[in-house]
């Protein structure tokens, strides 16, 4: 199995270096730009199967590339960003300031740590990404995947 994995352009949110989890955000004029460079990049490219997390920017993100191929696109929650609760749209310093301490212990242990009404990179990796992979891997192991995702699932 060939396995292309792609995240989605850029976000204000992004250069804000705000927690977007699953809130629901749109690219910026750049992140559209790097769509259409990584669209560019992959249109020699023959996929068999194309699949996409369901969250906006992922799918703004696919939709520059599927310009080039005449795939289905299957969206699959499994690829949605980590889901960062309470801290949904806060920087480093409005979380530290709203929650003493949480911050340092999110970068102390970032794979272990529990976003408070949402999840773990550990959580994300056992329940959703290992278990999809293996989906892949026994689904498709002879085929060219591309998979448009986030940073936290990639």
């Amino acid at each position: 199995m060939m396995l292309v994995l792609c995240r989605h352009g850029e976000t204000d949110l992004n250069v804000q270096h705000r927690l977007q989890g699953w809130l629901e955000t749109s690219l910026n004029n750049k992140g559209v730009a790097q769509s259409k460079m990584v669209a560019e990049r992959l249109k020699a490219e023959n996929f068999d199967r194309v699949f996409c997390s369901p969250q906006k920017r992922c799918v703004e993100t696919i939709s520059e590339i599927m310009k080039f191929h005449k795939n289905q696109v299957e969206l699959r929650p499994e690829l949605m960003e980590i889901d960062v609760g309470k801290y949904t749209g806060m920087d480093a310093k409005e979380i530290e300031e709203k929650f003493p301490g949480d911050w340092i212990k999110r970068v102390d242990n970032k794979y272990d740590f529990v976003h408070e009404g949402g999840e773990s990179y550990k959580i994300v990796d056992e329940k959703r990404v290992k278990p999809l992979l293996r989906e892949f891997r026994e689904k498709y192991s002879s085929r060219e995947i591309l998979v448009i995702t986030h940073q936290g699932t990639a």
